[in-house]
């Protein structure tokens, strides 16, 4: 019997003109842009295709905008195809559309918390020089550089060859030609900030304020948290208290993706501007994946 497992894609694949060619052409998808732009009182248009491209590179439009890309996509391939997730997954900002499509969040809450989160974060980025950095072709030995460094962290646990880390620019770029040695891939990732690391700490405050503010419900399709790599529980102070900590903690999604395999998940669909965790699952002939994306989606 075929388990199917939906995933959504986190920061840094969006691109300029997202959206632009769905919502100009789907009522539906036009009614969500709509909402979604009165909602956050931002020109999402403006954001997504307009002329000043550079709106897509700061955190707090470019979080906005991959959660409405993700979530139209995700409504447009429901109402047209008969498949029904048995399992949901979001990669760092994608696991707050996960919840969202689980039942958990409206798409009203889902745009507030996102926009707040934005602005935190990009708050952040400004008051420390952070970055991250991808580390490609990973061996153990990359963990023990690290060490080296006090102000480099694990953000990201992707796959057994893909660890993304952050941290201090400076020491980011020190580390990286270490990593080079160990022949390893050092790859600067275009992102703001150093995401997932105690360098989000200032923000947790503010970011907690909000979340306990708004009602979650419980999810009618089981999401995978980020922090713990198990299924979301059921109580909604806990579902909060795990999504606060998903900001300033490292993304399990080996952990996530091993226990998918240990439930025999064998059809991945992924829901993204850019596919991106469809390229970390092993390459098998058991195992189906398929991505959705803007231009394919209006072919259904």
């Amino acid at each position: 019997m075929e388990k199917t497992m939906c995933l959504f894609t986190g920061q840094g694949s969006q691109y300029p003109g997202m959206l632009q060619t769905i919502v100009t052409r789907c009522e539906d998808a036009k009614k969500y842009f709509q909402i979604a732009s009165k909602v956050t009182s931002i020109d999402l248009a403006n954001v997504c295709f307009g002329k000043e491209t550079d709106f897509l590179q700061n955190t707090r439009y470019s979080q906005i905008a991959i959660v409405v890309y993700e979530y139209i996509l995700y409504k447009l391939w429901s109402k047209n195809n008969k498949i029904h997730p048995n399992y949901l997954a979001g990669h760092s900002l994608g696991e707050l559309v996960a919840l969202a499509v689980s039942g958990a969040l409206s798409f009203k809450d889902l745009l507030i918390i996102v926009k707040k989160r934005g602005e935190l974060m990009q708050k952040c980025s400004d008051n420390h020089d952070g970055s991250m950095l991808a580390v490609l072709n990973m061996n153990s030995s990359i963990y023990k550089l690290q060490k080296k460094y006090s102000n480099v962290y694990v953000a990201n646990y992707n796959s057994a060859l893909q660890t993304v880390f952050s941290g201090n620019t400076a020491e980011l770029l020190a580390f990286s030609k270490d990593i080079i040695q160990a022949n390893s891939i050092p790859i600067s990732l275009n992102v703001t900030g150093a995401f997932h690391s105690p360098y989000m700490n200032d923000i947790i405050p503010e970011y907690r304020n909000l979340i306990n503010s708004i009602h979650f419900n419980q999810p009618h399709i089981p999401v995978y948290s980020n922090v713990t790599g198990e299924i979301y529980p059921q109580d909604e102070n806990t579902i909060k208290e795990l999504l606060i900590k998903q900001i300033n903690s490292p993304v399990k999604w080996t952990t996530i993706m091993d226990n998918a395999s240990s439930k025999s998940i064998n059809n991945y669909i992924e829901f993204g501007p850019k596919k991106t965790l469809l390229r970390f699952l092993p390459t098998t002939s058991n195992i189906k994946k398929e991505f959705i994306f803007e231009k394919n989606i209006m072919l259904m």
